[in-house]
């Protein structure tokens, strides 16, 4: 071995003694020792982190993007993430969930980049965007979002066991619970994905073909050092040498969790209640004093003012009025998405065969119920006729045992007669009897009268013994006919049980024989709605894998194109205010005509990174002129709510001075953010600068005297003008910008006010206004 292999070696020996071996560590560790560790323990701690989730990270990159430069920039810059973030995640002991949605997030803030400059480059050639509307609907990242979708616990079973591959038990261990928890997460996990993807157009079956697909390969050594070492660059605050394409990326992800980050502070942050004369005061001064102080003149006399004159009416044309009322301002937002399949399906037989027949292309159109492709299997058939020929039989024993029933039900009538007989023979026995003994008594008489001989008497008494012998022997063939009724009506009872079991067998034959024909007819498959073949698998003579197999895939895929869903990402703040059903108007490229749309659903959850809901649009398409994958651009109304009162920001009056900046005076409740980019690492000091992203505008910030409530928010100052009794009246308020368009007015004004908007230069407190009509 040469002494650079050698080197190696005793780094790697030394590495284990000083920190040990990291395999056995729960991400919590792994995490501890990456921050406290030296950079070479820190290193390896790291790498061990993107050995165990680098492969269901790189999976869920690729699923989104489908290319591979692009998926192994978002897979580094993931991992970047999780550096910088590290001190900050809370649920340690198993990151898998997290670094889950992370990845899912980056890649699509890569696959947005990804558009947005193919837009561009199509726009400059004005050309169809050709590169864009031909990509492929993939059900992959939808899987994603959904999965993203589930709550942490059921989300954290999901990616453990069917995105990293654990056993039930290794989950378990990992987040510490019983393994039946793990089992019935998985189990309720599973049922709420199979209702979203029902509801998003996907076969129930979608995401257990997607988890039997997945392969779970490890990663190659290179790229997990590689890894490690620009994340331990990173975290360090030295340049973590990545692709021009990646550190793109990672800055627009590094700005996007600053500014969510930020969100979350201000509701957090402190501030301080400034009194009105104490800023109106101290705005005038705070120009010179960044200046520096101002060289002191020399006091002149006092003079006494000037009279000035009144001023003048404003012509007819002043500026519109306009009267504040709640509800707000509704406004248009404008959002860019890309086209999807509103309902999809992946057609397979329910049994593998042979291709017999394929009808259909790529690009097709097929009406609902065509048949575009033929599976044969002979087992299928075998079944059937096995199934008829069951069926068959089981329809000739019921045959039979009706006619043993019947025949039972003679038995017990012929028993019954018998046994009738019987008892009228019974009652003629019985009055025998009765005769005959009073015959003996009467020649008993005349014996003893000595009217009869003792034979006669001796004759008489032999015929009563007689009858009563008779009347013994009827009354034991009496009891025999009886038990002759019980017996013929307990095999007439058997008759009836053979009869409905025999019935049984009957249905029980015709289900196995409609289930086989079902069976052999779902090898014959058509299509399930009016659409176009999107994709093909398959020739004639080739085998074909039922669904649900491990190798499966479908055979044909149906996209419906008559309705079509565009997908936007809509501001937390703006979906509040809007609803299922809402109207949208959608533009695209190479289209002048504007298209109608309507919201099809709002999901529940709020990306945590750039605080932003995922929003479908139902896009009608009768003419298929649209198709999967081409870009779009959404306007919608946004409804003011109802309780707030709002303000134009054309209303508001400019600063006196350009180095004046508005300055944060109030703190109210409210759920909103102020949505500045400031780094959260990097805490906000007193009167710091900082920039309005929506306006631009400067605003500085006061020191608060004690922390505020998590509900609270920073309100800015503010002048318009107010119309009173047909004069202005300069007026102070407090606002909260909500957008570059209208504000919250928090204090000053109240509703019925009139205000005065895009005021000229010229006009001045307590001016006479010749307004027009107010708005």
């Amino acid at each position: 071995m040469d002494r650079r292999g050698m080197g190696g070696v005793i780094g790697g020996i030394q590495t284990l003694f000083s920190v040990g071996t990291t395999a056995a560590l729960s991400d919590g560790r792994l995490l501890e020792r990456f921050l406290s560790e030296n950079e070479e323990a820190a290193q390896a701690a790291f790498a061990c982190l993107v050995e165990r989730h680098g492969p269901m990270v790189m999976r869920v990159c690729k699923g989104v993007l489908h290319d591979a430069h692009a998926a192994e920039d978002a897979f580094q810059v993931t991992f970047l993430i999780l550096a910088r973030k590290a001190r900050s995640i809370r649920k340690r002991d198993s990151i898998a969930s997290w670094l889950f949605g992370v990845a899912r997030r980056v890649a699509r803030k890569a696959k947005a980049q990804n558009t947005r400059r193919a837009i561009l480059e199509t726009e400059r050639a004005a050309q169809e965007p050709s590169a864009v509307a031909n990509a492929q609907f993939d059900f992959h990242d939808e899987i994603h979002q959904e999965v993203d979708r589930l709550p942490d616990r059921y989300r954290s079973a999901v990616v453990l066991c069917y995105f990293e591959g654990l056993t039930k038990e290794q989950a378990a261990t990992r987040l510490a619970v019983p393994a039946e928890t793990i089992k019935t997460r998985l189990a309720r996990a599973r049922e709420r994905l199979r209702r979203r993807l029902v509801e998003r157009g996907l076969a129930p079956e979608a995401f257990t073909a997607y988890t039997t697909d997945l392969v779970f390969v490890s990663l190659p050594r290179s790229v997990v050092e590689k890894t490690a070492f620009a994340a331990f660059q990173a975290w360090a605050g030295r340049s973590a040498g990545l692709s021009a394409s990646a550190t793109v990326l990672f800055e627009g992800m590094r700005k996007a969790m600053l500014i969510a980050q930020l969100q979350t502070m201000a509701m957090a942050t402190a501030s301080v209640v400034v009194a009105s004369a104490l800023v109106a005061t101290a705005l005038p001064a705070l120009a010179p004093l960044e200046a520096g102080p101002a060289p002191q003149q020399p006091q002149a006399p006092a003079r006494k003012p000037a009279p000035q004159p009144a001023p003048a009416p404003i012509a007819p044309d002043a500026p519109n009025t306009l009267t504040l009322k709640k509800g707000g301002l509704d406004r248009t937002i404008r959002l860019t998405g890309a086209l999807s399949a509103a309902d999809m399906v992946g057609l397979s037989p329910r049994h593998s065969g042979i291709l017999k027949e394929i009808m259909v292309v790529v690009g097709q159109r097929v009406r609902k119920s065509e048949t575009v492709a033929v599976v044969e299997d002979e087992d299928l058939v075998v079944a059937v006729e096995r199934s008829e020929a069951l069926l068959h039989q089981a329809k000739v024993h019921v045959a039979k045992v009706q006619a043993d029933e019947a025949v039972a039900r003679a038995a017990v009538q012929a028993a019954k007669a018998g046994h009738t007989a019987t008892l009228s023979a019974n009652q003629r026995l019985e009055a025998s009897v009765q005769f005959r003994t009073k015959q003996v008594d009467r020649v008993l008489q005349l014996h003893r009268a000595g009217q009869v001989q003792v034979s006669d008497l001796d004759e008489a008494q032999d015929r009563l013994d007689s009858a009563r012998a008779g009347l013994e022997s009827n009354r034991s063939k009496l009891v025999e006919t009886q038990a002759e009724i019980d017996s013929a009506l307990a095999r007439a009872e058997s008759a009836r049980a053979a009869v409905d079991e025999a019935h049984g067998e009957v249905r029980l034959a015709e289900i196995n024989l409609r289930k086989a024909r079902a069976d052999l007819a779902s090898m014959t498959l058509k299509s399930p709605f009016d659409g176009v073949v999107d994709r093909r698998v398959g020739d004639p003579g080739a085998f074909i894998a039922a669904a649900g197999t491990p190798s499966a895939q479908p055979l044909l895929t149906i996209v419906r194109t008559d309705l079509m869903r565009l997908e936007v990402d809509l501001p937390e703040q703006d979906a509040a205010n809007l609803k299922v059903g809402d109207p949208a108007t959608i533009r695209f490229i190479g289209r002048p005509d504007a298209i109608t749309a309507k919201i099809r659903w709002i999901p529940e959850s709020v990306g945590f990174v750039n605080q932003e809901v995922q929003v479908a649009l139902e896009v009608a398409n009768p003419d298929g002129r649209l198709r999967a994958g081409q870009v779009g651009k959404a306007e919608l109304v946004v409804h003011g709510p109802s309780d707030f009162l709002t303000i134009p920001r054309s209303a508001l009056l400019a600063q006196t001075s350009p180095n004046i900046p508005n300055v944060g005076v109030a703190v109210l409740p409210s759920p909103a953010a102020l949505g500045l980019p400031i780094d959260p690492l990097d805490p906000l000091h007193p009167n710091e600068f900082v920039r309005d992203s929506n306006t631009g505008e400067s605003l500085r910030l006061i020191a608060p005297p004690a922390p505020i409530e998590p509900d609270k928010f920073v309100a800015w100052e503010a002048s318009c003008f107010r119309v009173v009794d047909g004069r202005v009246s300069l007026t102070r308020i407090e606002y909260f910008p909500l957008d570059v368009s209208r504000a919250r007015v928090v204090q000053g004004l109240k509703e019925g006010d009139v205000v005065v908007l895009n005021p000229p230069p010229g006009l001045k407190d307590g001016q006479k206004l010749e307004q027009k009509p107010a708005r």
